[in-house]
């Protein structure tokens, strides 16, 4: 079967951890996601997995560590990515989260929030007895010294022009957010 790819993602790709799907969204814990259930299972392909659940993320803040993620990988300061951050969608951690979520008709979906409350909801749900688990996924399994400079480079030439175009192309990421989450849940 051909695969329907995102970038270097293959669209429908998900780990199954207690009989259900937790779809990869780049950079939406998908790391910690893989590192709980080594069972991996693709959505399009077969129907024997009837439940998903997937992280989301504020859009903003995705595309930010998204870029230091590309920077990172690419051995490129952001000095030198003047025209990549023109672009706001470069690579897979950058495409709307929207894109990632199933088809309604492959199941029921559970949203969580990528923050203390949802990372916590989704081990008190999902994965029963695993809660110590959730310090790996609120700090990060890859985060580096490298990164973090990238974002606080990002923090010196993003101007309010330019976070508005950024947040207006995730409007559809928002307000999918803002309808499972509350608003200050959401930023």
């Amino acid at each position: 079967m051909e695969h329907l790819r995102i970038y270097s993602h293959t669209y429908g790709s998900c780990n199954i951890v207690n009989s259900k799907g937790v779809v990869w969204v780049p950079k939406c814990a998908s790391t910690f996601v893989r590192k709980l259930s080594p069972r991996q299972h693709n959505f399009m392909e077969n129907d024997t997995v009837k439940e998903f659940g997937i992280f989301l993320r504020s859009p903003y803040l995705r595309w930010k560590v998204g870029l230091a993620e590309y920077a990172f990988r690419n051995n490129k300061t952001i000095r030198e990515m003047q025209d990549t951050l023109m672009q706001i969608e470069f690579d897979e951690h950058t495409v709307p989260q929207v894109k990632f979520i199933p088809p309604e008709e492959k199941g029921r979906i559970t949203f969580f929030n990528l923050d203390n409350r949802g990372i916590e909801n989704f081990l008190r749900m999902w994965v029963p007895g695993s809660q110590h688990l959730a310090h790996e996924v609120i700090y990060g399994s890859k985060e580096n010294i490298s990164k973090m400079k990238i974002l606080v480079a990002l923090e010196k030439v993003l101007d309010k022009r330019k976070i508005k175009q950024i947040c207006d192309y995730y409007s559809e990421d928002y307000s999918l957010m803002y309808k499972h989450f509350a608003s200050n849940e959401v930023l």
